[in-house]
């Protein structure tokens, strides 16, 4: 999956920290005050303290890039709760992962996608569920929508042999977006949704990505119902208006390969750890382009961040995690930390209420469950 190894982590007790600008390197001392396998390379920060006799630094205090928290303009600004409606849930789904093989076998997966569809359409659900379906006012898909197999990209690079093998995966892959163009037009009559973009199987893709295109999607852009499928960049920055709370909630979320090659590069083994330091540091992948493909910008670093959100997602591997934490920019913010759980794996989602900031779980397996978290 994206990047030149499926290692879990490239790091080493031998390994060392320095710091470095226009005037040299320093070697920084481990017993300092610091977490050394904590920090990567290309983090926007200054240590605070002195050398040692052996011309090693040792660290006391360390600062990082301000955040000024100023208004920036968002892609996107979502009215939550208007007047003459009560809609303030969004619900996240992460890793729909459509096409995925053998998945007939069991009946778990297509009965779960069956159940989602039912949820948000309202189709036949009891009071309590039928009460929550009728709250959301938006559907947001983070991460890898499609299955991909994560062989295709060894089968581009391999030999003429596995020429006919590479095409069918393609043929799979066009396939499924077939399938999703479908699924998603179920969905985009009955509510808005946001499609995310992400890096799971595309070879040569480069993050910051672009919005997936539209031919993509022929059954929406023909059906004058929906109300609305919205391709959407990854990252994903947007805000949200609450009427009851007269105020507006700052969203930023990626689909999760960032996290990952940080946790591949340090001793950081949660992903909420590995999403908070990306908001200490000011910067959602500082590793690029070391370890991290990133597309060339000559004038302004896009990953570099402006304001500190509301609400960080994620697309995580496994099940659900959330976090609150407070990340100090021109004053202190509290900011709620979700990774969000694997759908293709525990066919789970999480419903996010904007005017209280309660999460939720919802599990779609066999029979809908509701979780409060």
């Amino acid at each position: 999956m994206y990047g030149i190894s499926q290692k879990d982590k490239f790091i080493d007790e031998k390994d060392c920290l320095s710091l470095e600008d226009s005037s040299g390197r320093v070697k920084i001392d481990i017993k300092s005050k610091i977490n050394v396998g904590e920090f990567v390379t290309g983090i926007p920060l200054a240590f605070k303290g002195q050398l040692n006799n052996k011309e090693i630094f040792v660290v006391n205090d360390v600062l990082y890039y301000h955040i000024n928290n100023n208004n920036i303009n968002t892609q996107m600004d979502i009215e939550i709760n208007t007047p003459k409606e009560n809609k303030n849930l969004i619900l996240f789904i992460s890793n729909l992962r459509l096409g995925t093989p053998d998945e007939l076998d069991s009946g778990l997966a297509p009965n779960a996608r069956s159940l989602l569809v039912d949820f948000i359409q309202n189709n036949n659900l009891n009071e309590k569920f039928s009460n929550i379906s009728n709250r959301i006012k938006r559907v947001i898909f983070v991460g890898a929508s499609i299955y991909v197999n994560q062989k295709i990209e060894e089968l581009d690079k391999g030999s003429f042999i596995k020429a006919d093998e590479y095409k069918k995966e393609v043929n799979n892959i066009i396939e499924n977006y077939a399938k999703l163009d479908k699924y998603l037009n179920l969905i985009a009559n009955c509510v808005q949704v946001d499609l995310m973009n992400n890096l799971e199987g595309n070879d040569g893709v480069y993050f910051p990505q672009n919005q997936n295109g539209q031919f993509l999607f022929l059954e929406n852009i023909r059906n004058i119902n929906a109300k609305t499928l919205n391709l959407v960049e990854n990252p994903y920055i947007f805000d949200i208006y609450s009427y009851k709370l007269k105020s507006k909630k700052y969203f930023l979320g990626t689909s999760g390969e960032n996290i990952n090659c940080i946790m591949q590069y340090t001793s950081i083994t949660d992903p909420l750890v590995a999403m908070e330091k990306t908001l200490e540091w000011g910067h959602l992948a500082p590793l690029a382009p070391d370890t991290f493909r990133i597309y060339p910008f000559s004038d302004k670093d896009p990953l570099l961040l402006d304001k500190i959100p509301d609400i960080y997602f994620t697309s995580g591997k496994h099940d659900f995690n959330k976090k609150m934490i407070e990340i100090s920019s021109d004053n202190k913010k509290t900011v709620t930390l979700l990774e969000l759980p694997d759908f293709s794996s525990n066919f789970k989602g999480i419903l996010y209420n904007v005017d209280d900031d309660s999460v939720n779980e919802i599990n779609f397996l066999q029979n809908l469950s509701f979780n409060k978290k």
